[in-house]
């Protein structure tokens, strides 16, 4: 790949990075029971205190190959963070790559240009992963491209796209 192809993907990896996270920098609050609310913990029963009640676990949402896929590339993103270069090619052979060229597939009809911008970070991360020593900071923003582009390509196929968790 010319050395200016590779500055242009390098800055757009720069200014899109930010894309797989929340826009909000602030932790959520824990919820806090309002002033009309009583406080059943503290209410004495039989001279008992009534247990507390852990908060019901958000509801899944039905998963899918491709968001299984796109959630298991944030996890080679946070791997290669972790500076763990062979448990993130390992993750990205078996649970992300098969699944890129299915995405790609169907996006040929639907967008081409998606699907190649797919496919190109595709083949840099596996490039990267080809060197004899791959440089985990280097694949790292590959991968970050790469979750941009297979985000992108989700949503022009109408496929939600998940969240990728915190580091």
């Amino acid at each position: 790949m010319p050395v200016r192809v590779r500055l242009i993907v390098v800055l757009a990896i720069v200014l899109t990075a930010g894309a797989c996270g929340s826009d909000d920098p602030t932790p959520a609050a824990s919820p806090t029971p309002s002033a009309t609310e009583p406080d059943v913990a503290a209410s004495p029963t039989h001279g008992q205190q009534a247990p507390v009640e852990p908060p019901s676990p958000a509801p899944e949402r039905p998963s899918s190959p491709q968001g299984d896929a796109y959630l298991s590339l944030c996890e080679v993103r946070s791997d290669l963070a972790a500076g763990d270069a062979a448990s993130a090619e390992a993750t990205f052979e078996d649970e992300v790559h098969e699944t890129l060229h299915e995405i790609a597939h169907e996006l040929e009809t639907a967008d081409r240009q998606a699907a190649a911008a797919l496919l190109v970070a595709k083949s840099e991360v596996e490039a990267g992963f080809a060197e004899a020593s791959p440089d985990a900071k280097t694949l790292e923003w590959a991968v970050a491209a790469l979750l941009v582009a297979t985000s992108d390509g989700m949503a022009v196929l109408g496929l939600d796209v998940p969240e990728c968790p915190a580091p």
